[in-house]
């Protein structure tokens, strides 16, 4: 083999092999950081039904480019609650499953729990069904952002 022959091999294995890198570390992302998910059904006859899994590693890379001034417009009571949010999501990763609501009338049923790494609410009512997950740590990211626009971090 010649010269020329080993850097061309050279070259395309390295190539390989970065991508093979880049495609197992996405992988590793969409994984541990699992999708947000939105399903809603109408329970009508031919009622339409919406099912969206977004992954979750796409709000990381959107929400260092949401403007500061988007949170600006915030009472400071409200970056002063979404700091505190951003707090109680970073801790509620580490304690068991629980119901947060349980709250079941005549017409609606609404349940939040925490499952998993995600925080998930299901809502039923007489035409609908909804269910939504998003992971914690999207919680606690969009709330920081929220909570430290206005210069101020916990």
């Amino acid at each position: 083999m010649t010269g020329r022959a080993r850097v061309i091999w050279a070259l395309a294995g390295a190539a390989v092999l970065a991508a093979s890198a880049a495609g197992a570390t996405l992988a590793l992302a969409l994984e541990r950081g699992g999708p947000i998910r939105v399903e809603v059904r109408e329970k009508r006859c031919r009622g339409d039904n919406v099912s969206l899994a977004i992954p979750s590693i796409a709000v990381a890379a959107v929400l260092p480019f949401l403007p500061n001034e988007v949170f600006h417009a915030m009472p400071e009571e409200a970056a002063q609650c979404a700091r505190a949010a951003r707090v109680f999501f970073d801790r509620l990763g580490d304690r068991p499953d629980f119901v947060l609501v349980d709250a079941r009338g005549d017409e609606e049923t609404v349940l939040v729990e925490k499952r998993g790494q995600a925080l998930t609410v299901f809502v039923e009512s007489g035409d609908a069904l909804v269910f939504v997950s998003v992971p914690l740590w999207v919680m606690s990211r969009t709330a920081r952002k929220a909570g430290g626009a206005q210069g101020a971090g916990v």
